[in-house]
């Protein structure tokens, strides 16, 4: 005779909004053992244009191959994270993205979890106009190129437009 059965999954989403100074997410629970069947998400967005975030894992002990925590950088997978680690963990994003951190709990063993800190920076382009999408072909003949000042469009290259600073003592 086969058997049938639904566990009962426990589902959290989180939105976060990440700034210059760090801030703490946790597992459900923590520090105490987070619960069985649990699909929690944390979306960390950053303000401004061009934001890194940065996620430093402070403590991560969860059940080794069963409860797991993955982070999407944009909603693909960079890193998976399981059983107990020691050693600190950190990730940064790519520039402008929203990073998603998952955390997944099997039927059986619970643990502390996870507490991690997580915070914004500007990334590579250092001004909002320094290295956005490339100008049409509109742009150009009307003259209407973005300029910021330190910043200027230096050349064109496989139709993307290399932005070179210049910087003036």
């Amino acid at each position: 005779m086969e058997q049938n059965f639904t566990e009962s999954l426990n589902l959290c989403e989180f939105e976060l909004l990440a700034g210059s100074e760090p801030q703490e997410m946790t597992s459900p629970n923590f520090p105490n053992n987070y619960d069985a069947n649990l699909e929690c998400a944390w979306s960390v967005t950053a303000p401004g244009y061009n934001k890194v975030i940065n996620i430093a894992f402070t403590t991560l002990n969860t059940e080794a191959e069963y409860d797991y925590i993955e982070i999407f950088d944009n909603g693909n997978v960079t890193q998976r994270y399981s059983g107990d680690v020691r050693s600190p963990v950190s990730y940064q994003s790519t520039p402008g993205a929203i990073v998603t951190v998952t955390f997944n709990s099997d039927n059986s063993v619970e643990r502390p979890g996870f507490r991690a800190l997580y915070s914004s920076e500007l990334g590579e382009c250092q001004s909002p106009n320094s290295c956005r999408a490339p100008p049409t072909y509109y742009d150009i003949i009307n003259n209407d190129v973005p300029y910021s000042p330190g910043c200027t469009f230096r050349e064109m290259y496989n139709k993307r437009w290399i932005c070179s600073s210049l910087f003036f003592n």
